[in-house]
């Protein structure tokens, strides 16, 4: 399969093979770091037979220069290779008498992934990266290799390259049952002389990448053939002798990834049948190394190094949503108004948290459907608040509640509408009420999905602005009303539904804060909207609602920005410069499980 070929092409002044140290772990400012040999957090992939780690890296000298080029064309595959991730491999020294010939698949922004074997030659290198030509005098190749590691077992090897712009092929570690139709790709070169298996191979030079339509090893054939004890994959191939597609992808008919060309194999049956068949090794067992070495997986979770919380980060949580709104209560001194809504579900605390912008306020959860839960009686026991106003008629209250707010001199305010887009109405009225004027803006954020809105609930009380909600795409009448009383107030809308929902009303905002996901859109609003600079960063998660909904009062009394943190590496350093501009200090809201020490770090650490 490897192919030893007696030329190679011309070095064309790249820079020299870097060598790199990576005894813990590997790491560009282009490629998210790995924990080489870290365990996977969670049971990954517990059928497989084996999950093979890392073994140590193997450093790539410097490249030779003077070649004395091959030239021709390739005779076999009849397929031209339509996946761009395919590359071409030329490994050893190019002034080296013979160099390794094999081929290879991009599946991340540095990392090739290709056969074990094709290093033994030349363990270290030099290796060259083409997307196609690797033998046609003149040819450039589009990137060289820095480094190579493989599992403990099989033949698979990761090449670290230098960073290129290419595509990446998706890795598919589904089961493969048999006879499932795949295509073969690579080099594909035909040696001279078509009969020898094992011998070294003197090529005859190709151009592009070439692929075969094969199968996985069907039922007919499956007696008669030994399934290697490792699991490789049996595909049949058209009967000719190939070489330099060592490495090579195995594609599946949706072009994913899901096996790397290993070896080929001549059998002569008792029936006098003569098969061919490439042994490939099926990338599912190495489903959790692959993740290790960087690649995505779906359905593995990279692990990730540890990144070091700035020392001026504090948290505060409690046991459950209700104790953890309590602390943010406890950690709220001098509010002179307690919201009180439930934390069951986020429709009627959405817009609570507009009202901190006129009256200093902290909010706490309640979920009984008959009566205030303890940690609400104990913020209005241990607390002066001057009112206590209810946001929704999901959160109950008794009359021996209403009896304890008038005992302790507190006005006591319901605001309960008949749904949630009216409830948030009559919070933006009493807002007006209690300021005694119009708001600055009309804010416009999604009622039914409750990510936008969070955001939103700050940023109005913040902004001296009022929040009503949309239903996903549409205004509902309650809010389309409230729009058309505001007179010239402007709008602004918060997420894509919003923004949606006010184009289908004829609504023009003056300003639309639409990011590609709920994290973007809540970034654009700390960043963004007209409220000064932010007195440091309140934290709370973007993947749940109960803790930020108090987070959102606290945040306005802090004068601080609320940002929705997404899970630690999918969005790193999001939040780096708002930090900065903030002055590197901020509050997570919520336990560890709620959102993690790493969501924070990765998000705000470059």
């Amino acid at each position: 399969m490897e192919s030893m070929r007696e030329n190679s092409l011309s070095w064309r002044g790249l820079a020299a093979f870097a060598l790199v140290a990576l005894a813990a772990g590997l790491g560009s400012a282009a490629t998210p770091t790995v924990a080489l040999g870290a365990e996977n957090s969670g049971e990954q992939f517990a059928d497989f037979q084996t999950v093979p780690e890392p073994t140590q890296w193997h450093e790539l000298s410097q490249p030779l220069a003077d070649p004395t080029p091959d030239s021709g064309e390739t005779l076999a595959g009849q397929i031209t290779d339509t996946h761009s991730a395919t590359v071409q491999l030329v490994i050893g020294p190019e002034t080296a008498e013979k160099n390794s010939v094999c081929s290879g698949a991009w599946v991340a922004g540095d990392r090739i992934l290709t056969a074990k074997h094709c290093f033994e030659t030349f363990p270290s290198g030099p290796v060259r990266v083409y997307p196609e030509n690797s033998q046609v005098r003149g040819a450039s190749y589009l990137s060289v290799g820095k480094t190579w590691a493989s599992p403990d077992s099989g033949d698979l090897a990761m090449l670290i390259t230098e960073p290129a712009s290419h595509a990446n092929a998706e890795i598919d570690v589904t089961p493969l049952a048999p006879s499932t139709p795949l295509q073969i790709c690579g080099q594909n070169y035909l040696v001279s002389v078509n009969t020898d298996f094992n011998g070294m191979s003197e090529v005859i030079g190709g151009k592009g990448n070439f692929c075969a339509n094969v199968a996985t090893l069907d039922a007919a054939n499956a007696d008669k053939w030994q399934v290697p004890a490792d699991g490789n994959i049996i595909a049949t191939l058209p009967l000719a002798i190939e070489h330099g597609d060592s490495g090579g992808p195995l594609y599946s008919q949706a072009g994913k990834l899901v096996g790397i060309t290993s070896s080929k194999t001549q059998v002569t049956l008792t029936n006098g049948d003569t098969l061919v068949f490439n042994n490939s090794v099926p990338l599912r067992p190495y489903a959790n190394w692959l993740a290790q070495m960087g690649v995505p997986v779906p359905g593995v979770q990279t692990p990730l190094p540890a990144k070091a919380l700035p020392a001026n980060v504090m948290r505060v949580y409690g046991s459950n949503r209700l104790a953890t709104s309590a602390a943010v209560v406890a950690a709220t001194p001098g509010a002179e108004t307690l919201l009180i809504t439930t934390g069951l579900n986020a429709a009627d605390g959405l817009s609570a948290t507009q009202l901190s912008g006129v009256t200093s306020a902290a909010l706490v959860l309640s979920n009984s459907r008959d009566h205030l839960d303890a940690e609400a009686i104990n913020a209005i026991n241990s607390f002066g608040f001057k009112r206590v106003v209810r946001v929704g008629g999901t959160v109950g209250i008794s009359a021996s509640d209403r009896a304890l707010i008038a005992s302790r001199g507190m006005e006591f305010v319901e605001l309960v509408g008949t749904n949630r887009f009216d409830t948030a109405v009559k919070v933006a009225q009493y807002g007006e009420r209690l300021s005694g004027e119009k708001p600055r803006y009309v804010l416009l954020a999604d009622g039914i999905n409750f990510p936008d809105a969070l955001a939103a609930g700050a940023a109005a009380g913040l902004g001296g602005a009022s929040l009503v909600l949309t239903s996903g795409n549409a205004l509902p009448p309650q809010s389309a009303a409230y729009l058309g009383s505001q007179g010239g107030v402007p709008v602004v809308t918060v997420g894509g539904p919003a923004e949606r929902a006010a184009n289908a009303a004829g609504v023009t905002p003056k300003f639309r804060f639409t990011g590609e996901d709920r994290y973007a859109t809540a970034w654009m609003v700390a960043s963004s909207l007209d409220s000064g600079v932010a007195n440091g960063l309140v934290f709370v998660s973007g993947r749940n609602f109960p803790d930020a909904l108090s987070a959102g009062a606290y945040t306005v009394k802090q004068g601080a920005a609320l940002v929705l943190v997404p899970p630690a590496g999918s969005k790193m350093g999001l939040l780096t410069e708002l930090w900065k501009t903030a002055g590197q200090h901020g509050v997570i809201v919520g336990g560890p499980g709620a959102i993690s020490d790493q969501d924070v770090a990765y998000a705000i650490v470059p």
